[in-house]
């Protein structure tokens, strides 16, 4: 018996590394802003150092980058009115909401309001608005967006069923960016399973902040900030930089990539899955680059000399 169990032990440990393994490294590193409430501002865990934004930030120093870093802004006990822009007004924290963190330059947000706002009782669509307008204000600096699921906590029925209506709206609406935050932690009922419960039937313990950061690990987070600079062609005196001057967006099925100082730069267009399928260099001010019809997320990244820069293109 005794054999046998740690044998057990042995695999399953085995499957969790292997599971965090997954990511390669990137040649270049990237910077993660968090927003959200007292579940990544590390409620729940002890030590500290146990809440999986700690925990993900190590990760990727110890195995992605060293350079990498994640600059947390959460705030226990935040809702989603918190993080709005800051001309939305009423509760807003300027300290705390979208534009702060598109102030600090990220190449990635990470977002994760799990209960709060259906324990305030926020209507739906005021919370689905809520998302949609910090989600648009950070498209608008094309910088990608990794939204959680909501999280089972100890509600009221109604409260309860707020939180699984916005875990099933969270990963319709954004199929390629959500991570689940929710399956394995919570009982049917929307409560959180006992093993994970820290106690006060809201946080999660550090079992459950382990399952959040395999999560954020098995994502396609890390993997899509690292694959816009393939490590057999690019040279790894390569960074992004980010005072590169461009404006890229969609226009129909075009990629349009506007750039005063465009001459010596050079652009390649990656698909979701890190696919090459375009590059050239810029001969314009102005550059239209025809799009295939089949992906719903592009990369556009932008060399310059040592200068870099990547933009993520969206259909939603």
């Amino acid at each position: 018996m005794g054999k046998c169990f740690l044998l057990s032990m042995v695999i399953i440990a085995a499957t969790i590394n292997a599971s965090r393994a997954q990511s390669q490294a990137c040649s270049h590193p990237f910077t993660l802003v968090v927003l959200g409430s007292s579940t990544s501002a590390g409620a729940g865990a002890t030590p500290s150092d146990s809440a999986y934004v700690k925990r993900f930030n190590k990760y990727l120093q110890d195995s992605v980058n060293a350079g990498c870093i994640v600059i947390n802004l959460a705030v226990g006990g935040y809702n989603t009115r918190k993080i709005q822009p800051t001309w939305f007004g009423g509760s807003v924290d300027t300290a705390k909401n979208i534009d702060k963190a598109l102030s600090l330059h990220p190449d990635a947000l990470l977002i994760n309001m799990p209960s709060n706002d259906a324990a305030s009782g926020f209507t739906l669509s005021e919370q689905k608005a809520n998302f949609m307008r910090v989600r648009a204000k950070a498209d608008s600096f094309n910088v990608p967006v990794w939204i959680t699921t909501t999280q089972p906590r100890n509600l009221s029925a109604a409260g309860r069923d707020s939180l699984i209506h916005m875990k099933d709206w969270i990963m319709t609406t954004f199929p390629d960016s959500y991570i689940d935050f929710w399956t394995g932690i919570a009982a049917a009922d929307g409560s959180i399973l006992a093993a994970y419960n820290s106690g006060d039937g809201v946080h999660l313990n550090n079992a459950g902040h382990s399952i959040l950061l395999d999560r954020v690990i098995g994502s396609n987070l890390i993997d899509s900030l690292c694959t816009d600079i393939p490590v057999d062609t690019t040279p790894t005196t390569v960074r992004p930089i980010k005072q590169i001057a461009a404006q890229v967006y969609l226009q129909n099925q075009y990629a349009v990539i506007e750039m005063a100082e465009y001459r010596d730069c050079f652009y390649t267009i990656y698909n979701l899955n890190g696919v090459k399928i375009a590059a050239g260099q810029l001969t314009a001010s102005r550059t239209i680059v025809p799009l295939p019809l089949q992906s719903q997320i592009y990369y556009v990244r932008l060399n310059k000399g040592q200068m870099a820069r990547t933009f993520k293109l969206s259909k939603f």
